[in-house]
């Protein structure tokens, strides 16, 4: 999964919570509150299809590892034959039982690859008199059950190969995009909030904003705004000292600088119509650093 994904992941559950908290905000705002509800109901959804980005660093052993793959390869092979005789005598296996593709078992968490192996063995156990001779005789079906009754008593089991199925990993990444949009939407909707309520649409940007995931670069966000109104100051430069980096803020007044150094420098800021601001400013290493920055109108 790429840190993309992980960190919009991460973001989601940020802004669910904040729009939760802060429902009262934009209560009369209709249009946004109806985009709020759809995207709270996929939030579940979401969360529930990220189950499988937890790692556990616990060591996986090599013998374990290879209990697996020998499991996997016998599912796949005994599936195989049972759904052929399953349907030459016209009994219907659902999609997601028998899976003859090695990957939807080696993906699986050792605990679902156990109780999978038995669900498989009781399909065929119940219809052995159907299968046996010719496509699954019983001593196979149980050399998989012994095979994965040794590779549940291995030692060292670990999440760490715990990646999800190409399918859930394909669907896990459209939900994450499509609820992305979802909150480009809902900070357009909310824009009408950057005069009359500046605090808690800046709050919105923010939370909505994904943070860097698994990375050590350092970067800096400044939000610049009026200083009479609070309203926020698009296309302003901005540049930091000790990185010569430079940017220009976006449509919501932010600007982003990646992979700057740390330690104390000097961040300028400049926008047509508004007098420069020049502040000192400490960079933190290996984190996003945030800051305000209002402006004075020019006389």
């Amino acid at each position: 999964m790429n840190a993309k994904i992980l960190a919009s992941f991460t973001m989601h559950q940020a802004v669910n919570q904040f729009l939760t908290d802060n429902a009262p905000k934009y209560s009369s705002n209709i249009a946004m509150q109806q985009v709020v509800t759809d995207y709270q109901t996929k939030v579940p959804l979401m969360i529930d299809g990220g189950k499988f980005l937890a790692i556990d660093k616990t060591p996986y052993s090599k013998s374990k590892a290879d209990l697996k793959v020998e499991l996997a390869e016998m599912l796949v092979k005994l599936s195989k034959m049972a759904r052929v005789g399953l349907k030459k005598a016209k009994i219907t296996v659902q999609k997601d039982q028998l899976s003859t593709t090695k990957s939807n078992y080696t993906h699986l968490a050792d605990e679902d690859l156990f109780v999978t192996a038995l669900a498989n063995r009781d399909i065929m156990n119940a219809q052995i008199a159907v299968l046996s001779p010719l496509f699954v005789l019983q001593t196979e079906i149980d050399a998989m059950n012994q095979l994965a009754a040794d590779f549940a008593a291995a030692k060292n089991t670990s999440e760490v190969v715990r990646k999800g199925t190409p399918t859930q990993r394909k669907g896990f990444i459209a939900l994450v995009k499509e609820m992305d949009e979802m909150v480009k939407d809902l900070c357009m909707l909310a824009v009408r909030y950057d005069k009359a309520d500046p605090i808690f649409y800046g709050q919105l940007i923010d939370t909505a904003t994904p943070q860097a995931y698994g990375t050590h670069h350092t970067s800096v966000k400044v939000l610049i705004t009026d200083q009479a109104d609070g309203h926020l100051v698009t296309s302003a430069h901005a540049e930091i000292s000790n990185s010569k980096k430079t940017g220009n803020s976006d449509s919501n007044g932010v600007v982003v600088l990646n992979e700057v150094r740390n330690g104390e420098c000097t961040l300028k800021v400049q926008a047509l119509g508004y007098k420069d601001v020049v502040k000192t400013i400490k960079i933190e290493r290996g984190r996003e650093n945030n800051f305000t920055v209002q402006l004075e109108k020019a006389a």
